[in-house]
């Protein structure tokens, strides 16, 4: 028996027990499927060529019991002669060597991943199109191209408004509860690049899947604001602005900078210690001392996610472009990363706006023709700052969210803040600012913020791209609520 009684019983609570017809469900199908197919893998994976077959077979029985997939002739081939027990010469040092060699968390696309991608590709299709018929008939949200999608977003989460990934009152908190933490930036990262149509000809999705959880795993998840949730949370306000802005068709970006910027979101933070660059130069720590005190952990965040991907040929999401499109997205997620470092914030914004002013951009007026008008080598170089502009406004974008998703944010991150605080007294280093615990008030640290940094930003933000409006109408409600409790709390003060 491949499973036993605990393990099957387990299994017994996916939704393919449940009998359901409707074709949205055939994608938790195809998760259980992966599944078992896990935990056939790991039962076999001292056995007999002939007893692997075996496991094959029952995989070939599912897809066709359960989602009508027939095994294709080379597929049945391949299990054929596993099942004699003498393998072709081609299988010994090909593919059954490969599946000898690697580790278990590699089998199951190793093996027959290419085999699954391939049928449930055709399968998929053909559901997604009857899907759209459907959502267009009742004139519901769209849903998206499920080809990719995690099951799991698609029928917990579809249709749901606080959880509805195209939303920009998007609640990555309740998100994280109905996905579970590990899956957060994982899901989000297949759903974006999915919905632009970025896999198979530019991304292998396979490789992605593995190199996605390897970042997540590589956040810290003892930090209280940098952590996978704060770049999920980043990932899709990107993916909110294009959607409504629609700014890759203004700024002609290619399927290139859009993988950029969304690979830049994904990373931005990777192995972030919750300590600030100030922390790590006043304590002369090996990060400032190797990166020379310039961009600290933007340089720290790009370095190690390229060493996830170029180290390990699972992860190698690059592996499918050119030498020279591989050059310039490693150029372009470098720039965009590194722009995240807040000392570059003034730059930015003195760039933008005096843009605004010397090109007459109004309300969005003005900037096709300002485009239109770039030689190539001008236009690469405008293309590649409104990616790194855009990525910044994200990454400091908590103030224009709802009041509920911003309060979270804004108690998460001063109290990283205040850790470090903590952390520079006990080592007598001097207290960093806004990390003082004693001393620094949640609403006034966030009026500063508001009025000082994400305010002014993106107000030239909107003047760019004015269907973002939510984003200050958001900001203007937070301001006042923080304002209230300021000004209250100096009216009791004044009384007392």
């Amino acid at each position: 028996y491949i499973l036993d009684t605990e393990e099957i019983e387990g299994l017994k609570k996916y939704p393919m027990f449940q009998n359901i017809e409707d074709n949205e469900f055939c994608y938790d199908k195809k998760e259980l499927l992966l599944k078992f197919v896990t935990l056939a893998i790991d039962k076999f994976i001292e056995s007999k060529d002939e007893i692997l077959a075996k496991c094959f077979k029952w995989v070939q029985l599912q897809l066709q019991m359960n989602l009508e997939i027939k095994p294709d002739a080379y597929s049945l081939n391949r299990i054929k002669t596993m099942e004699s027990g003498k393998p072709s010469m081609k299988m010994k040092i090909g593919w059954l060597k490969e599946y000898s060699t690697l580790s278990k968390d590699n089998h199951l696309f190793t093996m027959f991943g290419k085999h699954l991608n391939k049928v449930f590709q055709r399968y998929s299709k053909s559901i997604y199109k009857k899907n759209v018929e459907k959502s267009n008939e009742t004139k519901k949200k769209k849903t998206p191209n499920t080809l990719v999608t995690s099951s799991s977003i698609l029928n917990k989460l579809n249709g749901e408004e606080n959880y509805y990934i195209d939303s920009d009152s998007f609640n990555i908190f309740e998100f994280e509860k109905k996905i579970g933490k590990e899956h957060t930036l994982p899901s989000l990262g297949i759903y974006v690049l999915n919905h632009h149509e970025l896999f198979d000809e530019l991304v292998p999705y396979d490789k992605f899947e593995h190199f996605v959880y390897e970042i997540a795993k590589g956040y810290h998840r003892e930090n209280p604001y940098h952590t996978d949730l704060h770049a999920a949370d980043m990932l899709q306000s990107i993916y909110i602005y294009n959607l409504n802005s629609k700014f890759q068709t203004i700024l002609n970006l290619s399927e290139l900078d859009l993988l950029s910027m969304f690979i830049s979101a994904i990373i931005h933070d990777y192995g972030h210690p919750g300590l600030n660059n100030n922390f790590l130069i006043n304590s002369k720590d090996n990060l400032s001392i190797k990166y020379n005190d310039i961009s600290v952990l933007e340089n720290y965040h790009v370095s190690e996610s390229f060493n996830i991907i170029l180290k390990f040929p699972e992860n190698n999401i690059f592996e499918k472009l050119s030498e020279d499109d591989y050059k310039m997205c490693r150029k372009n997620i470098i720039e965009c990363v590194l722009g995240t470092d807040m000392t570059l914030h003034n730059k930015k914004y003195q760039t933008f706006k005096i843009r605004l002013m010397t090109e007459n951009i109004k309300n969005g007026e003005g900037l096709d023709k300002f485009i239109s008008k770039q030689d190539p080598i001008n236009l690469y170089n405008l293309k590649l700052e409104f990616l790194s502009f855009i990525i910044h406004a994200a990454d400091i974008s908590n103030p224009t969210k709802p009041l509920p998703i911003y309060q979270e944010w804004a108690q998460r991150c001063v109290e990283e803040f205040f850790k470090q605080g903590d952390f520079e007294k006990q080592l007598g280093l001097p207290i960093s600012f806004n990390c003082d615990r004693n001393s620094v008030s949640l609403p006034k640290s966030q009026l500063g913020f508001m009025d000082a940094i994400v305010s002014p930003l993106f107000t030239v933000f909107n003047e760019y791209f004015p269907q973002l409006s939510f984003t200050l109408d958001n900001l203007k409600k937070n301001h006042e609520y923080y304002k209230g409790i300021v000004d209250e709390e100096e009216k009791d003060k004044k009384n007392e």
